[in-house]
């Protein structure tokens, strides 16, 4: 699937909440099509959020990376800091604004929530780059871009 650039408005809109039963097929095309997309192009990126790739659906990819173990995929995604401790101000980029950073502030350690791609429930800590990879696709799917919080 082609991948979605700033200024595309699809990138401001609020992705919608995943039905296991209703979206089945719809979801495992998403996902094969998402991690085509996230391995192919020009710059390789560490994760992915649907509506970079035009689907306004609560699914976000993390590729495997030195911050990240393992790639998987969050469905329903939600996060909560553990506490107000936050990393100021370092550089990040994005796929949909390619060729740009930015400086960010996102918080260092966030308690997890989402459904694996089998529908399966998981809760977990997540701390560092990890942390704030996590916390920039869930922004995607808020309709938050990276711009945004500059």
């Amino acid at each position: 699937m082609p991948l979605i650039t700033l200024p595309n408005p699809i990138l401001a809109s609020v992705a919608l909440p995943v039905d296991f039963e209703t979206d089945k097929d719809i979801l495992r095309s998403l996902m094969y099509d998402m991690v085509e997309t996230l391995g192919s192009g020009p710059t390789s990126g560490v994760g992915l959020a649907a509506n970079q790739v035009g689907v306004l659906k609560r699914v976000i990819l993390l590729g495997k990376s030195p911050y990240v173990p393992k790639a998987y995929f969050a469905i329903n995604p939600s996060f909560k800091p553990v506490n107000n401790t936050a990393e100021r101000n370092q550089k990040e980029g994005c796929l949909s604004d390619p060729g740009n950073r930015y400086d960010i502030t996102r918080f260092n350690q966030i308690d997890v929530e989402y459904y694996s791609q089998d529908g399966q429930l998981i809760k977990a800590r997540l701390s560092g780059l990890h942390s704030r990879i996590f916390q920039h696709e869930v922004d995607h799917l808020n309709g938050i871009n990276i711009r945004d919080k500059s």
